[in-house]
C-alpha cells in the first residue's frame, strides 16, 4: 500500500535495565477526570498508559503539558517537582509534548512549517535575536534541517501546515518536540488516523529515542501499539490504574477485560 516492504514488529533496544527514575506521578488527581494516579517512568523506558478512551487519558495529557490548574498531587521530573500549571514550566524541565490531537494542540493549520516548528522557541537563541526580534533565516534554517531528517514532504519550508498529509503533519510535531531534546517524552494516541507506513516511522522514532536514554510515556489506546512498544503497562479506567502489567509479552485478553473495567482479571 505504501510502495515498499513495511514491518510492524517491535524492533526493541538493547536489554540494558532502565536508567534513573526521570519522570514521576504521585497521587495526580483531577476533579472528575483522574483519581490518585500514581506511576513511574525511567530513562531508557516506555510505559504505556492503556485504556479506552474517554477514561482520564486527556487529563493526565493536560497534567503532562502544564494545562492543568485545578490538578492536585504532584509532578517530578528528575527528583523535581514541576508546577502542572505551566507549560513553560514542562518544557524548561524536559518535558516534551506529542498532542492526541495534531491539528488543535500540534499545529496551527493556517501558518507554515516553519513558523509551527519555531512556536514554541521563539524566544529563545538562536531564532531570538536583541531586542525580541526574531530572526527569520535562524527560523528557516532550523525548519529545513527538521523536514530534511524526518522527510517531510513539502513543497518548502513555508509550506502550509495545514495542506499536509496525517503523517506528515505528525513528522512535523514530532521533529517540533524531538528537536529539544527532552528527557522525558509523553506521546498520546501517535498513530491516530495514520497510514501502515507512517505507523511505522513514529515506531521506529519511538524506539529510536528510548534507545537513547528518553523516559517515554506512550497514552494509546491501540492495545497492537502498547503490546508492541511497551516495557511496562499501566491500565487507567474511569481516571484510575486499574492494573499493571510490568513485562512481556502481554496477555491481551488480561489487558482488554482491565480495559473494559473488569480489573480482577488482569494480572
Amino acid at each position: 500500500m505504501v510502495g515498499r516492504e513495511v514491518g510492524l514488529g517491535i524492533r526493541r533496544a538493547a536489554t540494558e535495565p532502565a536508567g534513573s527514575r526521570m519522570l514521576e506521578l504521585v497521587g495526580v488527581s483531577v476533579p472528575g477526570q483522574l483519581h490518585d494516579v500514581t506511576l513511574r517512568v525511567a530513562s531508557g523506558q516506555l510505559v504505556a498508559v492503556a485504556g479506552v478512551e474517554g477514561n482520564g487519558q486527556s487529563a493526565l495529557e493536560d497534567v503532562l503539558s502544564g494545562l492543568a490548574p485545578d490538578s492536585t498531587g504532584a509532578v517530578v521530573v528528575a527528583e523535581r517537582e514541576i508546577d502542572a500549571s505551566s507549560p513553560r514550566a514542562m518544557r524548561e524541565a524536559g518535558v516534551g509534548i506529542v498532542p492526541a490531537d495534531r491539528y488543535t494542540r500540534g499545529l496551527i493549520k493556517s501558518l507554515g512549517i516553519d513558523t509551527n516548528l519555531a512556536i514554541d522557541s521563539y524566544t529563545d537563541p538562536p531564532l531570538a535575536r536583541r531586542w525580541g526580534r526574531l530572526s527569520r533565516a535562524a527560523v528557516r534554517e532550523r525548519a529545513e534541517r527538521i523536514i530534511a531528517a524526518l522527510s517531510v514532504k513539502a513543497q518548502s519550508p513555508r509550506t502550509l501546515a495545514g495542506t499536509l498529509s496525517g503523517g506528515h503533519a505528525q513528522r512535523v510535531v514530532l521533529g517540533r518536540v524531538l528537536d529539544g531534546e527532552p528527557d522525558v517524552l509523553v506521546v498520546a494516541q501517535p498513530t491516530r488516523g495514520l497510514d501502515i507506513g507512517a505507523t511505522e516511522f513514529v515506531w521506529d522514532t519511538l524506539v529510536d529515542h528510548r534507545s537513547r536514554g528518553a523516559a517515554i510515556l506512550l497514552i494509546s489506546s491501540d492495545l497492537d501499539e502498547i503490546c508492541s512498544l511497551a516495557d511496562r503497562i499501566v491500565v487507567l479506567y474511569r481516571g484510575r490504574i486499574v492494573a499493571e502489567f510490568d513485562e512481556g509479552p502481554f496477555d491481551r485478553e488480561a489487558l482488554g477485560s482491565a480495559m473494559g473495567g473488569f480489573q480482577e482479571a488482569a494480572a
